[in-house]
């Protein structure tokens, strides 16, 4: 996982990011058109440079 630097997953029913803290040298997120509430595990990419997160019900 600490080698991942991009990842795609639109419309894929994701719920929870535990887990995504861990790709610290992730530059590029598209989880858009999914269920995410929570963007705490994200709060430690700091090389996230792109982050696509629209159409969730992101609440924090």
């Amino acid at each position: 996982m600490a080698s991942l630097t991009s990842l795609e997953a639109p419309n894929a029913n994701i719920r929870d990011l535990t887990g995504l803290e861990f790709a610290t040298r992730l530059t590029r997120l598209d989880l858009s058109d999914n269920i995410i509430q929570d963007l705490t595990p994200l709060s430690g990419l700091t090389n996230l440079t792109t982050l696509i997160l629209s159409d969730n019900s992101i609440s924090d």
